[in-house]
């Protein structure tokens, strides 16, 4: 490689030169002094790799058992693969070519190549992360500027309705910019609240719009006192946002708010405060009644926004209206009393004798000059002040009693006297100037008007003139200046384009998005007449124009225009007429966007609309939609075919009206309202309908429901005509019901004891109903209660609570009361029930019960619940069946005492713990215990002639049978230990099977008896392992002290030099670069060496974060994590409540979850992939009134088989391959959470997703 000078070089051109085969870049054609070629020998890396392997690895591995076997591989993959992958990449680089070699003893040199590898492979991979990131951040980013862009489009349009907007029209305004803000952001009303007076004490709700179906309330919101919501005006008064997404969790201190919003349906509400002058002016809000609503950060700045707009167009109102009145009432008297004086004054020179009655006028003048807004005032020749109304306190701050007869000067600082005094020059030479000063104790800005006073010679003997306070008209000058800036700024940085048009259709504005949108700049357009729109549609424009400028505003209204290029370009205009101070309209503004984009998307969905009404027509199946209230929207052709109506006929009419009249099938419409109510809509579903003719079909159903923006507005169906099917199942029914009694028959016949009869007789039910499990219950009639007998099906113990029950009580005892059947379909709902949740778990729909009479005599109940809707069918079979079954109870009540004797000695053999059976020679069961025959869900004298395949999967029953063959061909007893299925779940059991003989010797059968063993198996194992972990903690000892040593002279010469290089050198940052790598190691060793000491494992539980214990986990593992490729998601709050635990069982769970997961996403993903991913997650949660702890471990792997998800806690059971795995990880961790008193939960997706969570139980805090 070629040498350049040392101020080109740095480690990322290097790295880049190595890896790409580029050539190192100078930033000024760099000086080459030479060329280097750098390699190291193998032989000499091989002699040190054996050097290490023989002398220290080796014997090391002679003291371990199989648990020395996973330290091994680890430094395996720690050392001596880095070494050899370091070897291997270095000759690669050196091409073979090499020149010279390097002594591979030298760790300096080693050490300095390894780094500098090493710091080039991180600054690689560091650059990929970076770039990953920046690419999510990107798509972040993007989708955060378009909604972004909607917001500013809305603004823009917003604002520039309000522009030059007279005060009088501000009210219609802020009337159509609710209806915009309240469409986009999708709520339900939205509204405008003001004081209604002066104190404050009352609001009005002054503006307001509502969507469609929702009613109104600003009639209803008048005088509102504010001291009757403290809660909502405490927060407005601070200038606070109200935000609250669900009303029901509302504050009790905000009780007034709450009952204020539910009375009006309001299930979420956004507030924000309308802030004018400093002060509160009123509140914008926006309520959601249909549904809950969060509004984002984005969502309440654009609310904010809009407050500013309305706050800033109200204010200019009420100012403009406050002036207004104050001019036209003052206009108003001068008029008057100048008519009044002028009057007087003729009158005067007419009659002396009207002198007083003037002088009256003129001291009532003198009284409404006093009382005017405006400070009027008299000055002499030389400034001084001879009268003042009441204003000159208020706007002076100084008493008008103090000066009278003085001066102005003192009212006034330097530099507002100095006008003052050139003015009042001025004025007594007989000018009549208008200006402005400040008062300068008050800091009020007044507009004076001065007129000379004259004498009735026409001298002037002083000064006349009025002071107006025009302070608050100024500061809304200068908020519209500032308003008009940030409207300007808007318009610059929209992404719209926003144009404006004189009335001649003359482009006069024209932003950058218009320029970017169309191609041509300002300069081009400005003064053009329409230059955006092609000759063909300019004619339709100006059209277009002329209605906005007589007053009309458009909306997203479609039209082509053309660009700079002459291309085409479809853009969604928007207008609204630009008035001048007059309300005049001079122009017409514009906002346009490009839709050119969006117009090719829609007319692909439209396209693809028209494909899927194509195939709803074509189906070969009824399909029918329906909107909420249960009116057809569609219905196909075979629809037609099927019920004999067409389309024209029965779009728009009512499906329960037409197909299933109410009087015919009142069940159907309350089903479709039922889920309308419950949201769980019955996803396949059989019902008759009635056709045209009046025939009557049946239709299976396949129900769907129809969204629209996430909201369900219907469902559409998908139905098979089933009428023959319907035919053959009610023959089938009426074979099932002849097989059904003839069970109960030979259960009655066949049967030993009442409890027999009746077990059998409610597993008939069971079989033939298609039941969830069903019970039988017999009369007491010494205590009146109902005793159960029998139970088949999900349940079948016959204790606990529904054991004993009085008659009269509960379902069963009200049957049996009334003596009549009890029958729903609708379970959950059912008034006698009073365990739901029960009901809602297991899937409980329906129920039949009927009481069992013999001649008016009732002997009991029989009862049967179902997970399936009751047929005719199972309603007649049931109710034959009770007739018969209570016929066998009342003869066999007889029988019973009769067995009594005949069992005694059965007894002896059925309560030994062992399994015990016989089979014939031709291995077919000849009788068993009663223990053995539980365990397969029989009776013992129901084994007879079974084989073990009536039993067992295939491929168990055949090494069963094997056995048993080779034991009758040996004639030998054999011992053996193997596999036992039981309830779907494997047990370990030891068997001794004999050859039955008869008395000639002949060997006619096979005897045998076999126990559990599962869980001793399962302790030797454990023991086994214990050995292993405690051999893993001597090898970990030594194995930590080879590695320290050197790792911690390595940590101190790297601090040595790191101290004594210049900080930010190059060598500085390598020697930390050396320690942080170091520690990294030791901290590894650490870790497994506290993992594997054996007396640790003797440990007491104490106080300990589950974080802590989770961060020692993955140091352990984070090497194999990261060279699996998989990516770690960690979110465990250090704060978590600690637990009472033995930490390193606790860490042996999660290193078990951690290894499955592993393999799970291993097995899915070859390589990295974006999914490849293992979260972990921790929280805090109460059970039973309990602080738990969770850890949920969820990763995105290969999942569990639905089908064995009940066996994977089972000693020995594994899906691994075959050296892979044991079995006994989770079962061993099931109990290591089990006796710290927690739960191992897993839940799992087949080839999607698995999740584990640990709870734990946390300590109280105190």
């Amino acid at each position: 490689m070629p040498v350049f000078e040392k101020r080109t070089f740095s480690e990322e051109a290097f790295a880049t030169q190595i890896l790409g085969e580029d050539k190192i870049l100078a930033e000024k054609k760099p000086k080459i002094l030479g060329s280097v070629q750098i390699g190291l020998s193998t032989r000499k890396l091989n002699e040190k790799i054996h050097e290490v392997i023989l002398y220290g690895i080796i014997p090391l591995g002679f003291g371990i058992i199989a648990g020395g076997a996973f330290i091994t591989v680890f430094l395996t993959k720690q050392i001596v693969s880095p070494l050899k992958q370091l070897a291997n990449i270095t000759l690669d680089i050196a091409g073979g070519n090499l020149s010279r070699t390097v002594d591979v003893r030298s760790r300096d040199e080693i050490g300095q190549l390894s780094m500098n590898f090493n710091q080039m492979t991180k600054s690689l991979e560091k650059s990929y992360a970076d770039l990953k990131l920046e690419i999510v951040g990107h798509k972040h980013t993007e989708g955060l500027l378009q909604y972004r862009l909607k917001i500013e489009e809305l603004i823009a349009t917003i604002s520039a309705n309000f522009i030059n907007l007279a005060p009088q029209e501000v009210d219609a305004g802020i009337n159509r910019a609710l209806k915009i803000i309240g469409e986009f952001a999708c709520v339900d009303r939205s509204y405008v609240f003001q004081y209604a007076d002066k104190e404050k004490k009352k609001m009005d709700n002054t503006h307001e719009w509502c969507a469609n179906d929702i009613e109104t309330q600003i009639e209803k919101l008048k005088g509102l006192s504010v001291n009757h919501f403290p809660w909502g005006m405490e927060k407005l008064e601070r200038f606070e946002s109200i935000h609250v997404p669900r009303v029901a969790d509302m504050p009790e201190s905000a009780k007034a708010e709450k009952e204020l919003q539910e009375s009006q349906s309001v299930q979420s509400f956004m507030i924000v405060p309308m802030v004018y002058g400093g002060l509160l002016f009123g509140f914008l809000g926006f309520d959601s009644v249909r549904n809950e609503k969060i509004w984002t950060e984005e969502d309440i700045t654009l609310l904010k926004i809009i407050g500013e707009i309305f706050v800033n167009a109200l204010g200019r109102k009420q100012s403009w209206e406050m002036l207004q009145k104050a001019h036209d009432e003052l206009e108003i008297r001068v008029m008057g009393r100048t008519i009044e004086l002028l009057e007087a004054n003729e009158l005067l020179k007419e009659e002396i004798a009207e002198h007083k009655k003037a002088k009256a006028e003129l001291k009532k003048y003198e009284i409404l000059i006093s009382e005017i807004t405006d400070l009027p005032y008299i000055c002499d020749t030389q400034g001084n002040i001879l009268f003042v109304n009441h204003m000159f306190d208020k706007l002076t701050g100084r008493r008008r009693e103090d000066f009278l007869g003085k001066s102005f000067a003192p009212l006034f600082d330097k530099e507002n006297l100095k006008i003052a005094t050139d003015v009042y020059a001025r004025t007594l030479k007989g000018e009549s100037p208008l200006y402005e000063l400040y008062f300068k104790d008050t800091g009020v800005l007044c507009e004076y008007k001065n007129h000379p006073l004259r004498d009735e010679a026409g001298n002037i003997i002083g000064v006349i003139g009025t002071a107006r306070d025009i302070t608050e008209r100024k500061r809304m000058e200068e908020m519209l200046r500032k308003t008009n800036q940030t409207l300007r700024a808007l318009i610059l940085a929209s992404p719209l384009a926003i144009t404006v048009f004189d009335s001649y259709g003359n482009v006069k504005m024209w932003n950058p998005s218009a320029e970017r949108i169309f191609g041509q700049t300002e300069e081009e357009v400005i003064g053009q007449f329409l230059p955006i729109i092609p000759e063909g549609g300019q004619d339709e424009f100006r059209a277009l124009l002329d209605r906005v400028l007589r007053g009309e505003s458009f909306m997203g209204k479609e039209v082509l225009g053309k660009r700079r290029d002459s291309s085409s370009v479809d853009i969604s205009i928007s207008t609204a007429p630009l008035c001048d101070t007059r309300s005049e309209v001079v122009g017409v503004v514009a906002i346009m966007a490009d839709i050119t984009e969006r117009k090719r998307m829609t007319d692909a969905l439209r396209q693809a609309k028209e494909y899927a009404e194509n195939l709803i027509e074509t189906a070969n199946v009824m399909v029918v939609g329906m909107d909420m209230n249960g009116n057809i929207r569609v219905f196909n052709k075979a629809a037609e075919d099927i019920t004999g109506y067409s389309k024209t006929e029965i779009i728009g009419k009512n499906y329960f009206d037409v197909l299933t009249p109410n009087s015919v099938f009142p069940y159907i419409r309350r089903d479709y309202n039922d889920w309308q109510m419950t949201g769980q809509l019955h996803k396949t579903y059989e019902s008759p309908i009635i056709t045209k003719y009046g025939k009557k079909r049946y239709i299976s159903w396949q129900n769907t429901e129809v969204r629209e923006l996430g909201k369900v507005v219907g469902s559409i169906s998908f139905g098979n005509d089933i009428t023959e099917q319907k035919r053959k199942k009610a023959l089938v029914e009426r074979l099932r019901l002849m097989s059904f009694v003839n069970d109960v028959g030979v259960a009655i016949n066949e049967g030993n004891t009442i409890r027999e009869i009746l077990q059998q007789c409610a597993e008939a039910v069971v079989h033939n109903l298609d039941a969830a499990f069903a019970r039988i219950w017999t009369l007491n009639e010494k205590e009146n209660v109902l005793e159960l007998q029998a139970s088949a099906g999900m349940y079948t113990h016959i204790d606990g609570s529904h054991s004993r029950v009085p008659v009269g009580k509960f379902k069963i005892g009200i049957i049996a009361q009334e003596r009549m059947p009890h029958l729903t379909n609708n379970f959950i709902n059912d008034p006698h029930i009073s365990d739901k949740d029960w009901a809602k778990r297991e899937g409980i729909i329906a129920f039949a019960g009927y009481p069992l009479i013999v001649k008016e005599h009732l002997v009991g109940v029989v009862a049967m619940f179902s997970r399936k809707p009751l047929t005719e069918f199972i309603q007649r079979a049931l109710a034959s069946a009770a007739d018969i079954i209570a016929l066998g109870i009342d003869r066999k009540c007889a029988e019973t005492a009769l067995r009594v004797s005949e069992n005694r000695y059965r007894r002896l053999l059925e309560n030994l713990p062992q399994r015990i059976f016989h089979k014939d020679r031709n291995l077919m069961y000849v009788s068993c215990n009663e223990i053995y025959a539980r365990d397969l869900k029989i009776r013992p004298e129901e084994i007879f002639g079974k084989t073990d395949y009536d039993f067992y999967p295939e491929a168990l029953a055949n090494k069963y049978r094997s056995d048993d063959k080779r034991i009758m061909e040996s004639g030998k007893t054999e011992d053996v230990e193997e596999k036992y299925l039981k309830d779907g779940r494997e047990f370990i059991v030891h068997t001794v099977k004999t050859p039955v003989k008869d008395e000639e010797g002949n060997i006619i059968g096979i005897l045998g008896i076999f126990w559990d063993i599962t869980e001793k198996i399962s302790m030797q194992m454990e023991a086994i392992r214990t050995r292993q972990l405690a051999s893993l903690g001597e090898m970990a000892a030594g194995v930590a002290h080879e590695i320290n040593n050197p790792i911690t002279g390595i940590i101190n010469y790297s601090q040595i030099i790191a101290n004594k290089s210049i900080k930010g050198s190059r060598e500085n940052d390598l020697a930390k670069r050396i320690m942080k790598e170091g520690e990294r190691i030791a901290d590894i060793v650490r870790s497994l060496l506290s993992f594997a000491r054996a007396d640790d494992r003797k440990e007491k539980k104490s106080p300990v974060y589950i974080h802590e214990i989770l961060s020692d986990t993955l140091t352990l593992t984070e090497a194999q994590i990261r060279k699996d490729g998989i990516i770690l998601k960690l979110n465990v709050p250090p704060k978590l409540p600690k637990i009472i635990a033995n930490p390193h069982q606790i860490q042996q769970v999660f290193l078990n979850i951690v290894s499955n997961a592993r393999y799970a996403l291993n097995q899915k993903y070859r390589e990295a992939h974006d999914n490849k991913v293992l979260e972990i997650f921790g929280d805090k949660i109460v059970l039973d009134n309990c602080p738990y702890v969770r850890v949920i471990f969820y990763d995105h792997g290969i999942g569990i088989p639905a089908d064995i998800m009940n066996k994977i806690m089972n000693p020995f059971f594994t899906t691994k391959p075959a050296g892979k795995g044991t079995g006994l990880g989770l079962s061993i961790s099931h109990g290591i959470v089990s006796e710290h008193g927690g739960k191992l939960v897993i839940d799992s997706a087949e080839g999607e997703v698995t999740k584990v969570a640990v709870i734990l139980p946390a300590m109280a805090q105190s």
